[in-house]
């Protein structure tokens, strides 16, 4: 029989933002694979809090869910999406990802002091930064950071190469900033809407179902998270 097809749940940063609002250390009740960060539009309350940052956020509250934040390719640089990214999939012991969305228009790019880059809605830019974040994750060894006390030395720069990359897009010289994460490749989601595709570390490719949350069940999140809290305060 056919495998499941994966799931995940769509959540605002509004959404989150009220789950994480009440404290509780608990996983949330869903039947999902993973856990998506809409990406909030430009003049959003919520826009200057970064998706990459309330996913932070949220594998501290709830160890063991895969969360992955959506960003919007006109506003971040493929450099600082590599970075974050690996920072969260070491944050949560390798359950992270990222999702790549380009949603927001020339117009309310250049009023909120953006420049405006025709490339992102262009199929090769999307490939290029995939590649690029790829070299970007292997350009530290898994063992590169070695700790030695003896000879003072944190990580082994023979085990950290810099990766030259040229594309009609873009170009990177140099290795990261992040070392090596669990994953090594986190998966990146790409496409918007319902249906999306995971493009995984080895290059595979596989379809990935968002679906939004109903109220009830951002109640019962609430309700459970309440819970929790009375009963810390009443241990």
């Amino acid at each position: 029989m056919p495998s499941k097809t994966p799931t995940g749940l769509a959540l605002t940063a509004a959404e989150l933002a009220n789950i994480l609002s009440t404290p509780a250390r608990e996983r949330l009740p869903l039947d999902v694979d993973l856990v998506l960060i809409t990406a909030p539009r430009l003049g959003d309350p919520h826009a200057a809090l970064g998706t990459a940052q309330l996913a932070g956020a949220f594998v501290a509250r709830f160890p063991g869910t895969t969360v992955v934040p959506e960003i919007d390719l006109g506003i971040a640089e493929p450099f600082a999406i590599a970075r974050e990214t690996a920072s969260l999939d070491i944050l949560s012991d390798g359950r992270a990802g990222v999702a790549f969305v380009a949603r927001e228009t020339p117009e309310d790019l250049r009023a909120h002091g953006i420049p405006y880059l025709e490339d992102v809605h262009s199929p090769g830019y999307l490939d290029e930064t995939i590649a690029v974040l790829h070299a970007l994750w292997s350009s530290w060894k898994p063992d590169a950071i070695v700790r030695d006390a003896k000879t003072d030395r944190f990580v082994d720069a023979d085990r950290v190469h810099p990766i030259h990359f040229s594309g009609a897009h873009l170009s990177i010289d140099g290795p990261s900033a992040t070392p090596a994460s669990p994953q090594g490749r986190p998966p990146i989601i790409v496409g918007d809407g319902k249906t999306r595709e995971v493009v995984h570390g080895d290059g595979t490719r596989t379809t990935l179902l968002i679906h939004t949350p109903q109220s009830p069940l951002l109640d019962e999140v609430a309700l459970r998270a309440s819970a929790a809290q009375l009963e810390e305060e009443q241990a």
